[in-house]
């Protein structure tokens, strides 16, 4: 991590947490269809609902978007291992027919890894 930023963010949890989150989202908006993000509620499973505008415009939205952000990837913490432990969590929420993304942003290499599954 930056030095500049290190001191400017005192608390790097929530550097990572925000900075995937921020990451996350422009990968969604440049890799797929939906420019629409709302965060959702806690206990929903996933941090965004995602959409697009239709030609009305209004937003529907039509997926869930789950972040994970971590500083270093290790032999104990796996980029694909998050992303196993995320699908077991979303595929316990209520929102079984909904499709989601899951996003696992990595800072110390960079790197990142999107994972779709479409219901």
């Amino acid at each position: 991590m930056e030095e500049d930023a290190s001191k400017s963010w005192q608390d790097e949890d929530e550097l990572v947490e925000y900075g995937a989150k921020a990451i996350a989202l422009l990968l969604i908006e440049k890799f797929t269809e939906y420019k629409e993000f709302q965060r959702s509620a806690k206990g929903t499973g996933a941090d965004f609902w995602i959409g697009e505008t239709d030609e009305k415009g209004f937003v529907n939205y039509m997926a869930l978007l789950e972040v994970s952000g971590m500083k270093k990837e290790t032999s104990d913490n796996r980029i694909n291992a998050r992303i196993n432990n995320r699908i077991k969590r979303l595929e316990k929420m209520a929102h079984k027919n909904i499709p989601y993304y899951i996003v696992v942003v990595e800072f110390a290499s960079p790197k990142s890894k999107i994972s779709k599954n479409e219901k």
